[in-house]
């Protein structure tokens, strides 16, 4: 017997897929599919699974994608931080 997961109008629901399509991962997470595509091509998107022709998702995949997300933020705002007070105290800026 299936376990189903109840809405809060009460009515039964379906699980959240552990696949889900491009096209759904993109809806969830606000992107363009341009761009899923530009982040894979770059090494930057999550892990894919093909399924004969289909390129689908894992639910883990996903969240070790926004988590590596999370943290590249992280860490970019704390190298702009340090940019910052370097410079505060008198530190060039290092030429790009």
């Amino acid at each position: 017997m299936a376990l189903e997961a109840l809405s809060f109008d009460g009515k039964a629901s379906r699980p959240a897929p552990s696949l889900q399509s491009v096209a759904d991962f993109c809806v969830d997470n606000g992107i363009s599919r341009s761009l899923f595509y530009r982040l894979v091509q770059e090494g930057r998107g999550p892990r894919l699974t093909k399924v004969g022709r289909r390129t689908l998702i894992g639910s883990e995949a996903a969240a070790e994608w926004r988590a590596r997300l999370e943290r590249d933020t992280e860490q970019a705002a704390e190298h702009r931080r340090r940019q910052t007070r370097r410079e505060a105290v008198g530190f060039p800026r290092k030429a790009a």
